[in-house]
Formats: structure tokens, C-alpha cells, sequence
């Protein structure tokens, strides 16, 4: 035991030793191998954040012409898009056909809106030689008479064959106003829209449910012989910080909704189950007229059953009649089995 431990104590000896025999060289290579590694990180950072500044000034001359394809070519083939409502694009062909649909369904007021996008480059991150983290800022001025919009992004751009190319992009919406169930107050009262032949009407009744609690949108369509109604109870959930919807209709089928505030309005993603067990995915565009809250505009942006792409449908709009709720529509149905 003796002798285990004098060799111990000899090696630990020896160690030390070795290590203080020149502590001033090993400190100035290190030194040197930081400092030429530094000088190439900033040297590449540098020429990534002039690179992806002209790369940002290409993207906003597609998204200004309303350019879908040569928008999705500024991903890697395998690239994802998570927007600001959730959804997750994958690869080149899902992102294009979003840009598509976006640019299919945008009318020439919110198209001047998208125009006037800017991109805020904030922080760039060199994570590998040829791969940079890029935040920053999308700023939309919807109009004079309507707030800015902000969206937070973070990306993950990679450079390939010379080029830097969007591995991953992520959209944030900027809390700047905390969402709150009184933003939806405008639609209390009752609304109606008629079709160009008059056989389509379209009566919508808002009113408060609960000491404020519950905010009851109904909906009454007509459209010749055929008549349905629709039920949406609106509340806020804390636990997200957003508007979110239960659906009823006069058929049997129910599902749930988020709001969302966008430019000009707000978007509500829904998923319903049918009668049928059919399911259906749709996401509607509320249009706001802030000079007047006595007309709005409804449009479904998206449908889909099961797995049948329907596409949207025609903006509707709806003009205000009554300040004052009318009775509940599903009230006045008459009651059996």
C-alpha cells in the first residue's frame, strides 16, 4: 500500500509539474488559436449579414409582385414554415401553395397593406461556417386609419452551392395589445347579407351571455329552401392568451375555433366534426372597417373535408341593421324529436 501510494503522489507530482513548465506558451497558443478563430467568425458573419440583406431585399420584391414560386425557392427543397396561426408548412410545394392562397384571396386594399411590408434584420448568429441564425422584425402599415402590425421571425438559413437558403422559418405574433374578448364587441347586434339573387341571406345575431363571459354569435342561412343555423360561443382562454370558439349547428355537428388578430381583422381556424363524421378544416377572415363599425366582410380563406381541398369562397359583405341583439335564433326552433 505504501509504495501505490508513493507512486501516486509521484505522478501527481509529475503532473503538476508538467503542467507550470510553460504556462506562458500554452496561454499565448491559445490565445492566438481564439483570435484567428474570432477574426474568421467575424470575417464570415460579416459577409453573411451583407448577403442576407440582399437576400431579405429579394424576398420582399417577390412577396410585393405576389410571386408564390420564386417565394418557396428561397427555402432548402426540405425547408418547414411555422406561421403565426400554428400552421406548418413543409418543403418548397407546401410553402408555395400558401403564398398562392394568400395571394388568390387577398383583396386590392390588404394587397396595398401586404406591400408595405419591411423586414427588420436584428440579430444574425453564426451557429457553423455556412449556417446562420437570423432574427428580426416584419412590420405591415395596414393603413392610416388602422394600427401597424408586427410579426417576430427567426430563421435558420443555411448556405448551399454559394447561395443562403431557408432551412426553417418561424413567425411570432408581437403581443403589443393583449387580446381580450371586449376586442369581439363589435359584432354585437344584428348583421345581414343577401346574395346578387336574393335566394342567399345571411343573418348574423351577437350578444354578451354571463356578465360578459361568453360572447354568443349566431348564424342564420338561407338559401332557397335550404336553412341551417350555427352557434358559436366565444370566451377567452388564459391559459393561451387568445379568443377560442365552441361550434354547434342546427344539423348536429360541433367543433372548436381560435381567433386570431391579423391585418385588417382578424382569422378563425376551425376543425368540426360532421353528422356524417366527415371533418372539416376551415379558416374564415373576419374583415374590419375601422371608419365604420357597421360593415365587416366574411371569407373563407380555406376549406377542407376530410381530405378534399374545397378551396375558399367569394368575400361576403355584412352591413350592421340593429345595435340591439334580436331574439336567439335557436330559442325560436321549434321543439321534438
Amino acid at each position: 500500500m505504501d509504495f501505490v501510494r508513493v507512486l501516486g503522489a509521484s505522478l501527481l507530482v509529475c503532473g503538476m509539474v508538467g503542467l507550470q513548465a510553460a504556462p506562458a506558451q500554452a496561454a499565448k497558443t491559445a490565445k492566438k488559436a481564439r483570435t484567428v478563430r474570432s477574426n474568421g467568425d467575424n470575417a464570415a458573419l460579416e459577409a453573411a449579414k451583407s448577403e442576407l440583406k440582399a437576400q431579405a431585399d429579394t424576398y420582399l420584391d417577390l412577396f410585393k409582385k405576389g410571386d408564390a414560386h420564386g417565394l418557396s425557392q428561397m427555402w432548402t427543397p426540405n425547408g418547414s414554415m411555422i406561421c403565426t396561426d400554428g400552421r406548418i408548412l413543409s418543403g418548397q410545394k407546401e410553402i408555395e401553395k400558401d403564398f398562392a392562397a394568400l395571394f388568390a384571396h387577398t383583396g386590392p386594399r390588404e394587397m396595398e397593406a401586404l406591400r408595405s411590408l419591411k423586414v427588420q434584420q436584428e440579430s444574425l448568429q453564426l451557429v457553423a461556417p455556412d449556417v446562420v441564425l437570423e432574427r428580426g422584425t416584419n412590420i405591415i402599415g395596414f393603413a392610416p386609419d388602422q394600427p401597424t402590425v408586427k410579426t417576430r421571425y427567426m430563421a435558420v438559413q443555411k448556405k448551399i452551392d454559394g447561395k443562403w437558403l431557408m432551412e426553417s422559418l418561424v413567425e411570432t405574433n408581437i403581443d403589443e395589445s393583449p387580446i381580450k374578448l371586449d376586442d369581439l364587441a363589435f359584432l354585437i347586434g344584428q348583421w345581414k347579407a343577401s346574395g346578387e339573387n336574393g335566394q342567399k341571406e345571411v343573418t348574423l345575431n351577437g350578444r354578451w351571455q354571463a356578465h360578459h363571459h361568453f360572447l354568443i354569435v349566431e348564424f342564420d342561412y338561407k338559401d332557397g329552401e335550404k336553412h341551417e343555423r350555427e352557434m358559436l360561443i366565444n370566451t377567452f382562454d388564459p391559459r393561451f392568451g387568445t379568443i377560442t370558439s365552441w361550434i354547434f349547428d342546427s344539423q348536429g355537428g360541433f367543433g372548436r375555433a381560435i381567433w386570431t388578430k391579423v391585418a385588417g381583422g382578424w382569422q378563425m381556424k376551425a376543425i368540426r366534426t360532421e353528422p356524417s363524421g366527415s371533418i372539416v378544416h376551415t379558416r374564415n377572415m373576419i374583415g374590419i372597417n375601422s371608419a365604420s363599425d357597421r360593415k365587416l366582410t366574411w371569407q373563407a380563406l380555406e376549406r377542407r373535408v376530410d381530405d378534399v381541398d374545397l378551396g375558399g369562397t367569394a368575400k361576403i359583405e355584412v352591413d350592421k341593421v340593429s345595435d340591439t341583439p334580436a331574439v336567439p335564433f335557436f330559442a325560436t326552433e321549434q321543439q321534438g324529436r
